[in-house]
């Protein structure tokens, strides 16, 4: 009884609700329709009727009106049906087919690409190909260059231009050092030079004046000698690693005064004293005074009458 009791209560609610939204319903609708009429109202009073047929003719436009605006219908309908039946007729008919072109064009794109990756490739391959070139021109240059040197070295071999190049060069050296001790030996007058193949003297005494050798006195032109004879000994020992152990001078004293003759001995007695072994050979009697260790050689006659070379060695102690 009890469920019965609450099912009959909820059916009961839910008619109450029913009723409810009935009614709310039917207010919506009578205000929709006071709205509607007052709407109409306004309208009937704007055109000044109530007349629906009066309404009528004023909203809609009149009957000749219309029947010009269908026949204008009729004419364009009329044109587009022609318009169709010629693009219809065989002979006119020139119809597209978008799938086909459309094949055509991803043929025609595809052919391209191919041919942009070809032409690609060409130009990597061309690019790799103007690198090699470029190599073999930098490697033809150098050859060219290496071929310049080698033609001109076998040119200087075949004649005497590597000799005249060589003894040129070793000229300079010689002629370097020779000055030196030449300016040592006088003094400071005289510098040695060498050009166009001819040495010449720098007069230090003269404002540096140059002039050839030989016009040098018969002294001065020893004491040049001296001086290239002890640069080139030197140079010689010095290309062969090897100390300079002696030294050999053949004549020339007899043309030097007693000044000059003393700073040559001296010269030659402080190389001895660096460990070369100093040997002169000569026939001015002077020098036995300078040479304490000496080898003379004298001429004498046997008992027979022939003539003999006899070798004394002096000391001085």
């Amino acid at each position: 009884l009890t469920n019965m009791a609450k099912t009959a209560a909820i059916k009961l609610i839910e008619c109450q609700k029913n009723l409810a939204i009935e009614q709310h319903t039917a207010d919506l609708q009578n205000k929709a329709i006071a709205a509607q009429n007052a709407l109409l109202k306004d309208v009937f009073e704007e055109l000044g009727t109530t007349n629906i047929d009066t309404i009528l003719q004023n909203l809609l436009p009149n009957s000749s009106e219309l029947e010009a605006e269908i026949n204008a219908h009729d004419q364009n309908k009329q044109l587009l049906e022609h318009d169709l039946n010629q693009c219809q007729k065989p002979e006119n008919q020139d119809k597209i087919d978008y799938g086909e072109l459309i094949a055509n064009l991803k043929l025609q794109i595809n052919e391209n690409t191919l041919s942009i990756g070809s032409i690609l490739k060409q130009i990597e391959y061309k690019k790799l190909a103007l690198i090699e070139q470029n190599r073999l021109i930098d490697d033809l240059e150098k050859d060219k260059s290496l071929l310049s040197t080698a033609t001109e070295l076998c040119s200087l071999l075949r004649g005497k231009e590597l000799l005249a190049f060589a003894t040129e060069a070793y000229l300079e050296d010689i002629t370097q050092s020779a000055s030196n001790k030449l300016f040592s030996l006088l003094a400071g007058r005289y510098t040695l030079c060498y050009e166009n193949k001819e040495f010449y003297v720098c007069d230090n005494f003269d404002n540096g004046s140059k002039r050839s050798c030989s016009t040098l006195s018969g002294g001065e032109t020893f004491v040049v000698s001296l001086s290239l004879a002890l640069s080139i000994s030197e140079n010689i020992l010095t290309r062969a690693a090897r100390p300079n152990e002696f030294f050999f001078l053949d004549e020339g004293f007899g043309s030097l005064d007693s000044e000059l003759r003393e700073v040559i001995v001296d010269t030659l007695m402080k190389l001895k004293e660096s460990g070369i072994t100093i040997g002169l050979i000569s026939h001015v009697e002077e020098l036995k005074t300078e040479i304490k260790n000496r080898l003379v050689i004298s001429r004498e006659i046997d008992e027979k009458g022939s003539a003999f070379s006899q070798i004394n060695l002096e000391q001085d102690i």
